[in-house]
């Protein structure tokens, strides 16, 4: 036993007995071959496969003498001798695949959603932070959630009140460790912020250019750092003067410059009209009577904080009385569009009025377009007032002359994405009009977003007063819509309530002025309604608004650009330019700091 061929006289590998771990083909028809025992491996079965031979019973070995002795792990298992097994039982919870296998470092790869180095701690939200979050899963996670903006709890499935933005008015304690408790920045409180609290008279500026009648024009930049201030009568002969505000960081607004126009000359009448970009950037002044016909004063913020002149805007097509910007004057939020009103404009007929459409830029013609109505009549006075959305993309047009029974309409626009003309006109009456309402003759402001537009219906019977004035509120959805109707809190005749107006960017609040209201004893005093959106319908806010001290003909609000408005609803400016006896004129500031 052990040798092998036909005399006897080779022996079988490993010592004649394949190393006790296998049998030998021995004898003279042998070839001296060893056949392993299971485990063992080489031609002379000296290896013993890994793990006491087995690897370890979790796997299987390459063994016999054609074997290298390596081992293939089962599933979830891993190591050269298959010892080890794959965290979570082998199967890294079910929830994730194993680096298993002789080459493997049985580190698990988690399914999305878990977490922790067996893949056992499922994320919460049901793995997906409630579909408001990011969760910190694989192997090296710990399964916890970073929630999106305006999401909070453990699970990230609780939104911050105020649609997770605290209604825009506040900071929001969010993310997993947070309360969901909102910050309420100034001027506006409740648990979501929505709740803008009462404006109320913080100062008074009175002007002394003798018929200056400053006021008649404002603006006020969308955090309401700027306030700008026109006098059109102001100067001499009527040249026209604007003067600029800054806000400081005691909310005190303080003079910082007064601009004029070196063009000007007697009656030139610069601020008729005025506008300022979001940022306070650009600045845009509109002279009504400029060359006879108007135009448009661009100046640009500098480095040192003051204005300089930068250009002038014309018509293309314009002529004698024609009136640009007399009234309507607007520059998108990002200071690149204006467009201003001529309401004298001739297209085809005397007075049909139009507007002209600019698109600032540093060389060649600034002028993209003229706007005239699809349907333009003579005396429709088309452009009289004009309102731009913050982001440029929506134009509405009052026109208070259409048609024969001057109702008077608004033409609303919007911007084409290819030719950047405003176009599909869409026309906008009062579901309830009626002779004489002259709508688009008063106030329009428009959302930020281009979606409400408010306009005075300064001639309407309110409450049985006639001419009382009333302020009508138009909603977009999927059309238009005549939604809600505002009126002074106790009408008057001839108040011409909504002669001057304003609203916030998300249009939730909105100011509206009467010239001809009376105080007390005092007459044409001037006052303003404030008007909070509740979820259904606007209704009044806090007190009626009235400057101090006052006096008779003050007639705060009285012009279409009267009064102006931060962004947020927080600080409101409304003039006065017939205050004093000799028309000098005065602003009103109030807050809700």
């Amino acid at each position: 036993s052990g040798y092998y061929d036909a005399s006897c006289s080779q022996q079988c590998p490993g010592g004649g007995n394949c190393n006790a771990h296998g049998s030998c083909s021995d004898g003279a028809s042998g070839d001296g071959t060893c056949t392993c025992d299971a485990g063992y491996f080489d031609l002379s079965c000296s290896q013993q496969c890994p793990g006491g031979g087995t690897c370890s019973g979790h796997g299987t070995c390459f063994d016999g003498t054609l074997g290298n002795g390596t081992c293939s792990c089962d599933t979830g298992y891993y190591s050269s001798d298959c010892s080890q097994q794959c965290p979570g039982g082998g199967t890294c919870s079910g929830h994730g695949t194993c680096n298993d296998g002789t080459s493997g470092d049985g580190t698990c790869t988690c399914d999305s959603g878990y977490g922790q180095s067996d893949c056992s701690q499922q994320c919460p939200g049901g793995g997906t932070c409630s579909g408001h979050g990011s969760c910190s899963d694989g192997s090296s996670g710990d399964g916890t959630c970073s929630c999106n903006s305006g999401y909070y709890s453990s699970d990230c499935s609780q939104q911050c009140p105020g649609g997770g933005t605290c209604s825009g008015h506040g900071t929001c304690d969010e993310g997993t460790s947070g309360t969901g408790a909102c910050s309420c920045t100034g001027g506006y409180s409740g648990t979501d912020c929505s709740a803008l609290s009462t404006l109320s008279f913080d100062s008074r500026f009175e002007f002394s250019t003798s018929h200056g009648k400053y006021g008649s024009a404002t603006a006020m930049s969308s955090n309401g750092s700027v306030l700008v201030a026109c006098g059109a009568d102001a100067g001499h002969q009527s040249r026209g003067e604007c003067t600029i505000y800054e806000r400081s960081v005691a909310n005190a607004y303080v003079y910082s410059q007064t601009l004029s126009d070196n063009a000007a000359t007697k009656n030139f009448r610069f601020g008729t009209s005025l506008d300022i970009s979001s940022s306070g950037e650009v600045l845009v002044v509109g002279s009504q009577r400029a060359d006879l016909e108007g135009h448009v004063s661009v100046f640009l913020r500098q480095a040192n904080g003051q204005y300089a002149f930068s250009k002038h805007l014309y018509m293309s097509t314009g002529s004698a009385g024609v009136e640009l910007a007399r009234y309507g004057l607007q520059v998108s939020g990002d200071g690149q569009y204006v467009v201003a009103g001529a309401p004298r404009y001739d297209s085809g007929s005397t007075d049909t009025g139009a507007v002209f459409h600019f698109r600032l830029s540093d060389s060649g013609s600034d002028e993209m377009q003229v706007i005239v109505a699809s349907n333009k009549a003579a005396n429709d006075f088309f452009g009289w007032n004009v309102a731009m959305s913050r982001d440029g993309e929506v134009l509405a047009v009052g026109a208070p002359g259409v048609h024969a029974n001057d109702y008077g309409a608004l033409y609303v626009y919007t911007r084409s994405a290819s030719t950047e003309d405003f176009e599909g006109e869409v026309f906008l009456q009062a579901s309830d009009k009626a002779n004489g309402d002259k709508l688009g003759e008063g106030g329009i402001a428009i959302s930020a977003d281009g979606s409400v537009i408010a306009a005075g219906v300064i001639y309407r019977t309110a409450s049985g007063q006639s001419q009382g004035g009333v302020v009508k509120v138009f909603e977009y959805s999927t059309s238009w819509s005549d939604a809600h109707t505002l009126t002074y809190t106790t009408p008057a005749a001839s108040d011409h309530f909504g002669v001057a107006l304003t609203m916030s960017a998300d249009s939730l609040f909105i100011v509206a002025c009467g010239p001809a209201i009376n105080d007390g004893g005092t007459s044409n005093v001037g006052k303003c309604d404030a008007f909070q959106y509740g979820g259904s319908s606007y209704a009044k806010s806090g007190s009626t608004l009235v400057a101090s001290p006052v006096s008779a003909n003050d007639q705060y609000g009285s012009g279409v650009q009267a009064a102006a408005m931060s962004d947020d609803g927080v600080f409101f400016v409304v003039g006065a330019p017939d205050h004093a006896s000799n028309n000098v004129g005065a602003i009103a500031i109030f807050n809700s700091v």
